[in-house]
Formats: structure tokens, sequence, C-alpha cells
């Protein structure tokens, strides 16, 4: 998964998680160049689950079906006018 500005360049990009013991370990390569594991605790999981349980990632949730939707006659126009 990648991370990007608001000018389209790769901030951070995500390998793979997995648990070690009683933490989560992201490998993660940070500006391009800097790869490294980032070790989140249990409290760290709490804090990040207040973020995602906010209404803006809820309301973000809950519109995707029209995102997709809205992608796909996107796509059906396009193949239309060509």
């Amino acid at each position: 998964m990648k991370v990007r500005s608001e000018t389209g360049d790769t901030v951070a990009e995500f390998s793979s998680i997995s648990r070690v013991s009683d933490k989560i370990v992201v490998d993660a390569k940070l500006l391009g160049s800097m790869r490294m594991d980032l070790v989140l605790t249990f409290e760290d999981i709490l804090d990040a689950m207040k973020l995602f349980f906010s209404w803006g990632v809820i309301s973000y949730v809950l519109l995707v079906p029209c995102f997709v939707v809205r992608r796909l006659f996107r796509k059906i126009q396009f193949k239309g006018k060509e």
C-alpha cells in the first residue's frame, strides 16, 4: 500500500504487517529510500482505533459503494467515446 502526498509523491510504502509477541510490526519504506520496521504496541493500536472510528473515516467507508459506481460509469462513458 502506498501513501501519497498532495502532489502525488510517494511518502510511505507498506509491504507487510506481522505480529511479533504482543506487538504489530509493519515493514515500510519511507520517502522512497529508508526501509524500516515500524513497531506498534497495544497502546498505539488503541490510539489508531480512535482515528479510524472518526466521522471522516466512517463516512468515507459508507460512501465507498458510491465511489465504485461512479468509477464504473466513468469507464463506461470513456469506452463509449472511442
